[in-house]
């Protein structure tokens, strides 16, 4: 009795031992496993905050593609005019595909002696809104030139950006490393909100220019292409899971300062929530680092609470008490506790797998069905791309009936039919056996649908180039300048008078062929000056023999790219037929000769007849009589200067006038010029004003051609000025240049006519009834001769609203040896 009650004892306390074992195991088990749940889910939630980062890095990189093709439009077009701008900016669709960004534009960099070539040039582009803004005493502006699109974005053209140091630091940084740069957070001129937002800086140098150092890129450079943006509006969905899983919060800086936030996901959210997953990253960003703080939301949270520790705990306890059974009868119950560890073993195994072959991915629909199609497991992206439910379990095949028949492997398309519209989708599909020998299939499904109409987009932007390039008669070439072979656009084969030919035609044999002998070599010269890097472009007029007779070309080219060493690779440019062109210039210099050999000795002899009429002392005239006379006289002057006039400009367009350059002193050409026009003025009841130069300083021009420009410009002044002004005639030096100009307070040209001021026969009033008479050529004359001369023409309106025209002349000691030995031949 004692030794059984012993063994009771004993075996009690063993069992007791067991079940205290057994309950302590089931807690270790089960908290390990809560443990498990709560790291696989950080894990998903941290794969969530980088899909966000990396979202948001690549809709950066799409504003950087932009601002590459705005730089590239500079490369082909030089200086684009505001419409050219306008048409790429508004093709790029920037509300489709490049969501939250505000525009693109240009920033150019003006050195501030240079404001007034700026604002010249810039109306001339037709940008006749722009005012640089605000006042600076820098040497240099940073000034936005083009900004599109215009609407929304009115208050940024013309901006200084430079007039705030977090602008000019990353505008200049961008300028010496010769890589993109992000301005830190600031206010858009242009966002009424005043919510953070930034610049991104591209910068531009000139085409073909060596930027391998600092000093290099400083001397190539030409301003910035750059894109505003409102940081809200850039980081709103970028993806599906923003504000469903997740929310995040972006701070400018390495750290989460309340003063820096740039965007906060939850703002403005009513439920408070204490979020059980976060995470915190920092991104690199075009010379800039951002801090992103992500929380998940309940609703994350909720779809990764399986309570699977609850199911081990209880689980854990039921096991228990079966041990507990089990120690009383241990040989009868080992058999079936060995089964049901075994079926519990390969039903893991068969858990594991799944949880591999599914991936939480939001871009990416994962379905894992039988083999009768049904679905078993999919992921939140399943039910977002075929748009079911998240409780409603279909067969797959009965969703996608084209997916019935499919083998293990890839579909690249497919097109499944969406509730309000047919999605384009990429498939997968993988088939595998489950321990148990189940037959089971992996589904990937991708949403192509925004990349295949990103890509017919970008087709049809290419055809209506086509299009565009055909209406205006362009032909294109390109010549591999290593094989010597050339590709070229159908337009030129047309303008070619090239016959059907077969694929293998031999474009350059059959250009060499046709072009004049004597054409050829100077053909050759100028692309070989090109290619060798000694000019940017290559232009030539020639001629080609064709079958449809003698055709004049002009040939504008430049090379597109070189390789490390320098050697041109490739020859890119334009040609186009201007026979009628050239036609229309013989015309005209047939015309000129006809006015110079008929017009002007009848003239001269109906003047002269005229003048010994009035000077006759025997010759009494009624007054009637008397007055037609003098209409006769000033009309046959006025015919004469007409006359005169066109033959000036033809001769000066035809590089036929000499010019003979001596060294004058400008306050002497000034004096001269106001002598000359004085009987003008007087007649008028205007004074005229000499405000001379500084240093008074001596620049090599044609004396008499100085002169005959200014007279020019002060009959001009003459005729519009009100009576009893003074005209200012003076000068003043910035630099290396001389500045002469001639002020009035007339009324001054309108603002649509400032483009053909200077072309010829242009007159601000056409009209017959005009009250200021003139031939519109003489502003054209001062053009082509100052030219000549290396000097510049222009028109301004004054801050103090007088209309001034000015010539711009080079110092002597800033000409190169070039010039002097350029000014010589002439």
């Amino acid at each position: 009795m004692r030794g059984e009650t012993l063994g009771q004892f004993a075996g009690g306390k063993l069992q007791t031992l067991a079940v205290l074992l057994a309950l302590l195991t089931t807690a270790v088990v089960s908290l390990y496993f809560r443990d498990i749940e709560n790291e696989n889910a950080l894990k998903d939630f941290e794969v969530l905050a980088t899909e966000g980062t990396d979202a948001l890095d690549a809709r950066l990189h799409q504003y950087m593609v932009g601002l590459e093709g705005l730089g590239g439009l500079f490369d082909v077009t030089g200086t684009p005019d505001r419409k050219t701008v306008e048409t790429y900016v508004a093709s790029l669709q920037l509300d489709e595909l490049l969501p939250g960004i505000n525009g693109i534009g240009f920033i150019e960099y003006v050195p501030a002696d240079q404001l007034d070539r700026f604002l010249d040039e810039s109306a001339q582009l037709g940008i006749e809104d722009i005012r640089v803004y605000p006042p600076s005493d820098r040497d240099v502006r940073f000034v936005i030139k083009y900004i599109e699109p215009y609407v929304g974005n009115e208050e940024a053209l013309g901006l200084d950006i430079s007039f705030e140091e977090g602008r000019r630091t990353a505008a200049l940084a961008a300028r010496d490393t010769g890589l993109p740069h992000l301005t830190p957070r600031i206010l858009l001129v242009q966002d009424d909100s005043k919510t953070p937002g930034f610049l991104l800086l591209r910068p531009y140098y000139a085409p073909d220019a060596e930027i391998e150092t600092v000093e290099q890129r400083r001397a190539a450079f030409k301003g910035w292409v750059y894109a505003p943006f409102i940081g809200a509006r850039t980081l709103e969905n970028l993806t599906p899971s923003q504000n469903q899983a997740y929310s995040f919060s972006v701070y400018d800086g390495e750290a989460t300062e309340p003063d820096m936030l740039i965007f906060d996901s939850s703002a403005g959210e009513q439920t408070a929530h204490t979020s059980f997953f976060t995470t915190q990253s920092q991104l690199e960003i075009y010379g800039r680092t951002w801090t992103i703080k992500w929380e998940s939301l309940p609703e994350f949270e909720a779809a990764k609470r399986s309570n699977g520790y609850i199911f081990v705990m209880v689980f854990g306890l039921l096991l228990t008490g079966l041990l507990y059974a089990l120690l009383q009868n241990l040989s009868q119950r080992q058999k079936t506790v060995e089964q049901i560890v075994r079926r519990k073993t390969l039903d893991l195994e068969a858990q594991k797998i799944q949880n591999e072959s599914i991936l939480n991915n939001p871009l990416l629909a994962i379905m894992i069905t039988d083999a009768h199609g049904k679905i078993l497991r999919r992921n939140d992206a399943s039910n977002q791309i075929l748009e079911i439910g998240h409780d409603y379990v279909p067969n797959l095949l009965t969703v996608v009936p084209e997916l019935t028949g499919m083998e293990g492997g890839t579909r690249t398309r497919l097109e499944f039919q969406g509730k309000d519209s047919v999605k384009i989708l990429s498939v997968k599909k993988n088939d595998w056996t489950t321990p148990h020998g189940e037959k089971r299939s992996t589904y990937f499904l991708r949403d192509i649908t925004i990349a295949e109409a990103t890509s017919a987009t970008a087709i049809n932007a290419e055809k209506r180039l086509d299009l565009a390039l055909q209406a205006s008669e362009i032909g294109v070439f390109e010549i591999d300048l290593a094989t010597g072979e050339s590709i070229v656009s159908d337009m030129w084969m047309h303008i070619m008078n090239v016959p059907d030919c077969t694929k293998d035609f031999d474009a350059q044999a059959y250009f060499e062929a046709c072009v004049d002998p004597d054409d050829y070599r100077m053909l050759q010269a100028n692309d070989s000056a090109c290619i060798r890097g000694k000019e940017e472009r290559t232009t030539t007029e020639f001629r080609v023999h064709l079958d449809n007779g003698i055709r004049w070309m002009r040939s504008d080219a430049f090379v597109s790219s070189r390789d490390a060493n320098g050697r041109a690779l490739k020859l890119v440019g334009t040609q186009i037929d201007i026979t009628a062109s050239r036609e229309m210039d013989r015309v005209k210099n047939e015309f000129i000769a006809t006015v110079s050999h008929e017009l002007r000795t009848p003239i001269t002899a109906v003047k002269g007849a005229i003048g010994l009429l009035k000077a006759s002392p025997d010759l009494s005239l009624p007054a009637p009589s008397a007055r037609l006379l003098d209409i006769a006289q000033t009309n046959v002057d006025r015919l004469t200067e007409l006359v005169n006039d066109i033959l000036d400009l033809e001769r000066v367009q035809a590089g036929h006038m000499r010019l003979e350059y001596k060294d004058i002193a400008v306050n002497t050409l000034l004096r001269d010029a106001r002598e000359q026009i004085l009987p003008i003025a007087k007649t008028a009841n205007i004074d005229v004003d000499i405000q001379p130069a500084d240093n008074d300083p001596v620049l090599p021009m044609d004396r008499s051609r100085m002169l005959q420009i200014m007279a020019n410009l002060l009959s001009n002044a003459c005729k519009f000025a009100p009576a009893g002004t003074t005209i200012q005639v003076g000068a003043d030096t910035v630099g290396s240049q001389v500045r002469i100009y001639v002020r009035d307070a007339g009324p001054g040209v309108p603002k649509s006519f400032v483009p053909s001021l200077f072309k010829p026969f242009s007159q601000a009033d056409n009209s017959d009834t005009r009250e200021k008479s003139g031939t519109g050529l003489g502003l054209c004359i001062a053009r082509e001769i100052i030219e000549r001369m290396s000097g510049q023409i222009g028109y301004r309106k004054t801050d103090d609203n007088m209309t001034e025209f000015w010539v711009s002349l080079t110092m002597p000691e800033s000409f190169t040896s070039e010039k002097q030995a350029l000014r010589l031949v002439q």
